[in-house]
């Protein structure tokens, strides 16, 4: 993770400080769900272990009033490479609840922290840029104007670009039927992104 996207995480729990650490969270009875780590532990020592169920249900079999509280260790989580949580799927929450309405502070500091995980495309290869990508694509609705950064000539760059190049917009998470896909889709396949992967091929034969 880079710098700017450890200080945008501190800068993200911050802002959601005030929100209340839930005494009961309400979920479908049809459902297991073992709720005694997510209200004793500490935040920030929640493992993925202990937020799996959850992450997959809230919204769903799981009522959304916790959300606020367990979201920035969720973020945070995501850049965690022994992590097993979806970073599509917990980045689709964050659309589902509307975060463009969230109270001021809330939107900045999430947004701050959107745009330190785009300039961290050019600055470190990562293991998970297909299925951060995906996710960004259910949070921001310039995705491919912004991934114009994977054209600049850096070693991080290039790594990831050629990920998703070879990704080719493959991953389930992807709704392919939304506007957002067909955009990310037509970027990929841009004669700017195909040129650039074939100068990248080229100067690694």
């Amino acid at each position: 993770m880079t710098a700017a996207v450890s200080a945008a995480l501190e800068a993200l729990y911050t802002a959601f400080a005030d929100a209340p650490r839930p005494t009961v969270i309400p979920h479908s009875p049809l459902k297991q769900l073992d709720t005694a780590p997510l209200l004793t532990k500490p935040l920030r020592a929640l493992t993925d272990e202990d937020l799996s169920d959850y992450h997959f249900g809230v919204f769903n079999t799981i009522t959304e009033d916790s959300f606020a509280y367990f979201l920035p260790r969720l973020v945070e989580l995501t850049h965690d490479e022994t992590s097993v949580l979806c970073t599509e799927l917990i980045y689709q929450k964050v659309a589902q609840d509307g975060w463009q309405h969230w109270p001021m502070p809330r939107r900045e500091a999430f947004q701050s922290y959107l745009d330190a995980v785009v300039a961290s495309f050019a600055e470190e290869a990562q293991w998970d840029t297909a299925d951060r990508v995906c996710g960004l694509g259910s949070l921001l609705d310039d995705l491919p104007e912004r991934l114009n950064i994977l054209l600049q000539d850096t070693a991080a760059a290039c790594a990831n670009l050629l990920t998703l190049h070879e990704n080719d917009g493959g991953n389930s998470f992807w709704d392919k039927r939304s506007a957002g896909y067909t955009r990310y889709v037509a970027w990929l396949h841009s004669d700017a992104v195909f040129q650039r992967v074939l100068e990248i091929y080229s100067t690694r034969q």
